[in-house]
């Protein structure tokens, strides 16, 4: 959990996509959407408030915590929707979105991005109960496994450390 860094996980997301032969422009800005109560992925209990404070204090980093009323809401859902459709209709549209995701909701939303030119990749688990869905992975420009991902940080963060606020 120290060792995330989002320089770091940026530097990988390019090296990952220009090994998939995918070009892509540098991350400009990082929007972290998630429910304002339980688990962020595999991140619950004591962890959680850790991820998010670490999140709060990363460099260009934005976090949304949406507050939900009942388990039935899709506010959650509902706000990525809205800030995915958003960002892609700006005037300085963004070539690429990384969802972090492992809801199938997000499927159509997915499709109609590819189709204004906008391409989606999606990061999750390939394994565990909050695993990636086949039909996210199948939708999506490039899908990346967040356990690889995490680990290559790790390394990478031990052999240059990047100046990270605390």
């Amino acid at each position: 959990m120290n060792k995330l860094c989002f320089p770091i996980l940026h530097a990988l997301f390019q090296r990952k996509l220009k090994f998939e032969g995918l070009y892509s422009h540098p991350f400009t800005r990082t929007e972290f959407v998630c429910s304002a109560y339980g688990k962020i992925g595999p991140f619950k209990g004591e962890e959680r408030p850790e991820i998010i404070g670490k999140l709060k204090n990363e460099r260009g980093v934005t976090v949304v915590e949406v507050p939900h009323q009942t388990k039935r809401q899709k506010g959650v859902d509902f706000t990525v929707f809205i800030r995915m459709m958003t960002l892609a209709k700006s005037l300085i549209q963004p070539h690429e979105i990384v969802l972090f995701a492992s809801d199938t909701d997000y499927v159509p939303a997915i499709r109609l991005l590819a189709e204004q030119g906008t391409h989606v990749v999606i990061v999750g688990f390939k394994t565990g109960k909050s695993s990636l869905n086949e039909g996210l992975v199948n939708e999506s420009y490039l899908s990346l496994d967040l356990g690889e991902l995490l680990e290559a940080m790790e390394k990478e963060s031990d052999n240059n450390p990047v100046e990270q606020t605390a």
